[in-house]
């Protein structure tokens, strides 16, 4: 199972390549979880005002209904660029062919509004891609504290235009002086389960930027 992630660094002043940490957890109806770890890479491509960022992405760990599933060694890596600009929803390009990573990437797809200064509440609109079935949704992202050098976010995200759409909350922290988002924590209701056969389960995300 491959997964998808990263919130990326809009800045021009931004460390690259950067590193970070993406935990993923699914607990479907039948008491089934699954948890998977990935290490990324972030690469800066372009700067902004239209950024593009390559990644790497590579599982280091996994677990079924809380065993240790081997993770098979040599496996490349998954890669693949995006392009970046504030206050719009970022484009993967053929970056996922599974859609239901896309949907779950959108969850940590943070962009800072068109103004690119982080402050108040905006919205993020992403498009429906109507053959594979990623529906459109939206993300508003709010800034509800700021303090020693960083903004604290809260999300509110929800699809919509299918039957059981999928929403979420959370929280994250945008360093200002990096100008980029280095940690989020997102939980989901009706998830899509990569690779599997439409069912639906509660999600939760953690990613953060390794030191």
């Amino acid at each position: 199972m491959v997964a998808f992630v990263a919130a990326l660094a809009l800045s021009q002043r931004s460390p690259a390549p950067a590193v970070a940490e993406i935990a993923m957890r699914w607990s479907a109806a039948d008491d089934l979880t699954l948890e998977w770890t990935y290490r990324q890479e972030e690469t800066i491509l372009a700067k902004p005002p239209k950024a593009k960022v390559a990644y790497s992405r590579v599982a280091v760990s996994s677990r079924m209904d809380g065993a240790d599933v081997p993770v098979t060694p040599g496996l490349d890596p998954h890669r693949w660029e995006a392009t970046w600009e504030p206050g719009k929803a970022p484009d993967h390009g053929k970056g996922f062919t599974d859609y239901s990573e896309l949907r779950l990437q959108r969850l940590i797809d943070f962009a800072p509004p068109a103004t690119s200064k982080v402050e108040g509440s905006w919205t993020l609109d992403f498009p429906e891609i109507p053959i594979e079935r990623a529906p459109k949704a939206t993300a508003k992202w709010t800034v509800v504290k700021v303090a020693d050098g960083a903004a604290e976010l809260r999300l509110e995200y929800s699809e919509s235009g299918i039957d059981r759409p999928m929403t979420a909350t959370g929280s994250g922290t945008y360093d200002l002086k990096l100008q980029r988002v280095v940690k989020l924590d997102v939980q989901a209701l009706q998830a899509p389960i990569p690779g599997g056969t439409g069912d639906l389960a509660e999600y939760r995300v953690k990613y953060r930027v390794l030191p």
